[in-house]
């Protein structure tokens, strides 16, 4: 039927790297299982990297994506651009340039989608979870990253799923130590978690405003047309989420 690819960081590679199963351990791998049970005939490429930053995969999207001729996209990435911004010995300002410099490579990545490929795209909200003071001063900076994707979401037109604050009244519900392992990564049961967050953004988008963002036309920005059936590619994606799987691998 056609090609879904998968760019992102660790949380997207799922151990891919280290496992016999080229999926990974986590939502991609559900996702596939779930087409499959549904007799969706797709191809699904993991291309998430432990480590990667928002630049590292702008750097990387031609080979390991545009070059594919994709028919859908999701892009989960941007966690490890905030750790390196607030670990960086530099100025508030100087910061600021690279959260700049993160939101550019983010920008060119959405552009280069539109001009070179019909896919049609998908941003998960990158994530974060604060316990003890840990991770407390990355808070802002996941703010001001996912305020600014949003936007280039909105402008590009493609879907936004926000994450944080859903996952983190999931977190206030069963605790910390029960939804994630360091802050960062989630557990099985925070994969559980995650998916329940986003079957009820499928069921009540209203309430976590998932938005198929209204497409605006600039020089800057360039109109991407969005078929009739990237709603259903949506609802796919966000039922991968809640099925019932015990275990990714």
């Amino acid at each position: 039927m056609g090609l879904i690819i998968f760019l992102g960081d660790s949380i997207t590679a799922a151990d891919r790297e280290e496992s016999s199963n080229e999926l990974g351990c986590g939502y991609v791998n559900i996702f596939s299982e779930t087409l499959k049970k549904q007799n969706q005939d797709w191809t699904i490429l993991n291309k998430g990297v432990a480590g990667y930053v928002t630049e590292r995969v702008a750097q990387t999207l031609h080979t390991e994506c545009i070059s594919l001729n994709p028919d859908y996209v999701s892009i989960l990435v941007g966690i490890n651009d905030i750790g390196l911004i607030v670990d960086a010995d530099a100025s508030e300002q100087d910061k600021l340039y690279m959260l700049e410099d993160s939101i550019r490579a983010y920008h060119e990545m959405l552009f280069d989608l539109s001009r070179e490929t019909q896919a049609k795209v998908i941003i998960l909200e990158p994530f974060i979870f604060s316990k003890d003071g840990k991770y407390e001063d990355w808070i802002p900076w996941q703010k001001k990253m996912s305020k600014n994707i949003h936007k280039l979401a909105r402008n590009y037109g493609a879907y936004f799923i926000p994450l944080q604050e859903p996952m983190n009244k999931k977190i206030k519900e069963m605790g910390f130590d029960t939804i994630t392992t360091d802050g960062i990564h989630l557990t099985e049961t925070g994969q559980h978690m995650l998916a329940q967050v986003v079957k009820v953004c499928k069921e009540f988008p209203e309430r976590f405003l998932l938005i198929r963002c209204t497409i605006k036309s600039s020089r800057a920005f360039p109109k991407m047309k969005i078929s009739a059936v990237f709603p259903i590619f949506v609802y796919l994606l966000l039922s991968i989420f809640f099925s019932e799987y015990k275990k990714y691998c």
